[in-house]
């Protein structure tokens, strides 16, 4: 599974790209963005997260979560990096934690310029 990094300045230009692609083959009104946060059916990933050890994936305050479970429960790890060049201009990174709660806002931003 890979979730598109939509503070990446490529990434907003080549989901803006796949929109008006989109609209020139099905005429629609609007766009429901569903599922605007990273989702899958593993906690974190596959070969787990990169340091079992991360504040990140390990915080030492967890507010109640579902089942108990942890940050990364249904979710990518929160160690995870993610760029955020603004307008192209140098890259920085980022722990998915930092943004996990924006991604949404992100998606919705990268659709705005289509």
């Amino acid at each position: 599974t890979a979730f598109p990094d939509f503070w990446s300045h490529s990434t907003r230009q080549w989901w803006a790209q796949q929109a008006i692609e989109w609209k020139a083959k099905v005429e629609f009104d609007g766009w429901w963005l569903d599922m605007n946060e990273p989702s899958n059916f593993v906690n974190g990933a596959i070969g787990g997260c990169r340091s079992s050890s991360s504040i990140y994936d390990n915080p030492p305050f967890v507010p109640a979560l579902y089942g108990g479970s942890s940050l990364k429960h249904r979710t990518i790890c929160m160690s995870a990096l993610q760029s955020y060049d603004g307008n192209g201009n140098g890259t920085t990174t980022t722990a998915h934690y930092n943004v996990h709660s924006m991604y949404g806002l992100s998606h919705t931003i990268a659709t705005s310029f289509a």
